[in-house]
């Protein structure tokens, strides 16, 4: 979704959402200004993909029912991401999660986020050391490295069926900006196997 205007308000999501049905994925590059509606449509999205998420709110990501979520240029914060983590570990969240990407200009602090839950780090995993990402957006999320390694991650365990999931925190520098990566990967198969594009064609990869 692209207005090609400089900034929308966060109403034109929930207009255009009310009046079409998107069934899989929602990729927007729309610069948005104005106070985020709490009870967003885009919750419920099973892959949502927002490039310019500066607008976002925390409960955006804590109310998120889907699979995949990317977040780019958030100003989402150290403890945004605490409560983020905390809350998933309870089992109060997202419990159909796949993975979740939040990046930021903002430093994150990578051991506050993790000060509060159990976490262990290094060899003797179950799971594959290499995360097979089944986002329908993936072809838009390229990066130089090689964001899919878990084996310099931290592993967390949510309490209330024993799920793993895999969090790191990376940083990218580009033209004097960095920007920081908040990803979260989430183990509900040891091995998982690589997912077909919906309806196994390029011209419909996002629909």
């Amino acid at each position: 979704m692209d207005t090609y205007c400089q900034f929308a308000q966060p109403r034109i999501f929930r207009s255009f959402l009310e009046r079409v049905h998107v069934e899989n994925c929602f990729i927007s590059e729309q610069c948005v200004r104005g106070v985020p509606d709490r009870d967003t449509p885009l919750k419920h999205i099973q892959n949502l993909y927002l490039e310019q998420a500066v607008w976002v709110h925390q409960s955006l990501l804590l109310g998120f029912t889907g699979r995949h979520i990317y977040l780019e240029n958030t100003k989402l914060r150290t403890y945004d991401m605490k409560d983020f983590v905390e809350q998933w570990v309870e089992g109060q969240i997202c419990v159909n999660l796949e993975t979740a990407i939040i990046s930021t200009e903002l430093v994150y602090r990578y051991g506050e986020v993790l000060q509060e839950v159990p976490s262990f780090y290094g060899q003797g995993r179950a799971h594959e050391g290499r995360y097979v990402y089944n986002a329908a957006f993936r072809d838009f999320f390229q990066k130089e490295f090689d964001f899919l390694d878990c084996a310099d991650c931290h592993e967390i365990t949510r309490m209330t069926d024993g799920v793993i999931a895999s969090v790191k925190i990376l940083s990218e520098t580009k033209s004097g900006v960095t920007r920081h990566y908040f990803f979260m990967f989430v183990w509900h198969d040891d091995n998982p196997a690589p997912g077909a594009f919906q309806n196994n064609e390029p011209g419909y990869r996002f629909l």
